[in-house]
């Protein structure tokens, strides 16, 4: 994102995103990469979808190391520092840079 908009972002309430509300992978099933299949299949689907108008994915994360680094490893990044001691921390994907990515790979294809 660039930098001049970072600002305005950060202050922001509502924005053109698709919210995962809750998710999670049973203890016994976890780290069998289950999350980021799911995670790809929604980004997939609004790269797929570009009348939709979203440009991100965002999600309220569990405030926990665990959690946390699973979104930042999936390339979320935390949208503000206020929220650093709650409970839940706010995480965004930019859809755009995906949805780029994907064009280049079809003209590749093409």
């Amino acid at each position: 994102m660039p930098e001049e908009y970072r600002s305005i972002f950060e202050k922001q309430t509502s924005f053109p995103a698709v919210n995962i509300g809750h998710l999670g992978v049973r203890k016994d099933m976890q780290s069998r990469g289950i999350g980021k299949q799911i995670l790809d299949f929604i980004l997939s689907t609004f790269i797929a979808y570009k009348g939709s108008g979203c440009q991100f994915i965002t999600v309220d994360s569990l405030n926990n190391r665990r959690t946390n680094k699973f979104y930042a490893s999936n390339g979320f990044t935390n949208q503000t520092n206020m929220d650093i001691t709650k409970s839940t921390r706010r995480m965004y994907l930019p859809i755009e840079l995906y949805r780029d990515e994907d064009e280049d790979k079809d003209e590749d294809e093409g």
